[in-house]
C-alpha cells in the first residue's frame, strides 16, 4: 500500500513539473510577458499613489489606470491560454494512466470516514463499502493542488489578487481612515 501512494505522488510531481516547465517556456521567459508584468506593476503603484489623492483629476486618473490594469491582466491571461491547454492535456493523460494502473487498488487508508460528496473522490473505483479505503484520485488531487500551489509561490507566478475569489476586499480610503 505504501509504495502505491508514493507512486501516485511521484506521478503528480512529474506532471506538475512538466506543466510548470511548459508555463515557463511559453509564458514567463518571454520578453512580452516581462514587459507586460513590469507595466502592470508600475501602473498598480501609480494607482495606489493616485488613490491617496482626493482631487477630481485624480479620480479620473484612477479610473483610467484601473482600465489599463484590467487590460494588462487580460493580455496576461490570454498569453497563458496555450500553457493552460497543455497543462490540462498533461493532467488528463496522467489521470488516465493512473486510472488504468490503479483501478480497484487501494493506495491508502484514511483515519476517518469522509462525508458526502468527498466519498466519491476518496473511494472512486474501489470495491466494497469501507469508506476509509482511499483510491488514487484523492491522493492525486491533493498532491497536485498542493505541489502546484507551492511551486507557483516559490517562483512568484501566483495569479493576481483580483483573480482570487477568497481575497479580502480592499477598503476605500475614507472608511479606513475613520478607524
Amino acid at each position: 500500500m505504501i509504495p502505491n501512494i508514493f507512486y501516485v505522488i511521484g506521478c503528480s510531481i512529474f506532471a506538475t513539473a512538466l506543466t510548470t516547465l511548459a508555463e515557463w517556456y511559453l509564458i514567463y521567459r518571454t520578453e512580452e510577458y516581462k514587459e507586460l508584468k513590469q507595466e502592470l506593476d508600475d501602473e498598480e503603484k501609480q494607482l495606489e499613489k493616485e488613490k491617496k489623492k482626493k482631487t477630481k483629476k485624480s479620480g479620473e486618473k484612477v479610473k483610467q489606470l484601473e482600465k489599463q490594469i484590467q487590460d494588462h491582466k487580460t493580455k496576461i491571461s490570454l498569453m497563458s491560454f496555450k500553457s493552460m491547454i497543455f497543462g490540462g492535456v498533461v493532467m488528463f493523460a496522467m489521470f488516465s494512466y493512473l486510472s488504468r494502473t490503479f483501478d480497484g487498488i487501494i493506495v491508502g487508508k484514511l483515519p476517518f470516514e469522509p462525508f458526502g460528496f468527498v466519498t466519491s473522490f476518496t473511494h472512486r473505483g474501489l470495491p466494497g463499502t469501507n469508506y476509509t479505503d482511499c483510491a488514487f484520485l484523492f491522493v492525486y488531487i491533493l498532491s497536485t493542488m498542493s505541489i502546484r500551489t507551492n511551486v507557483q509561490k516559490y517562483f512568484g507566478w501566483q495569479p493576481a489578487n483580483s483573480a482570487n475569489p477568497f481575497a479580502m476586499p480592499e477598503m476605500p480610503a475614507e472608511e479606513s481612515s475613520t478607524n
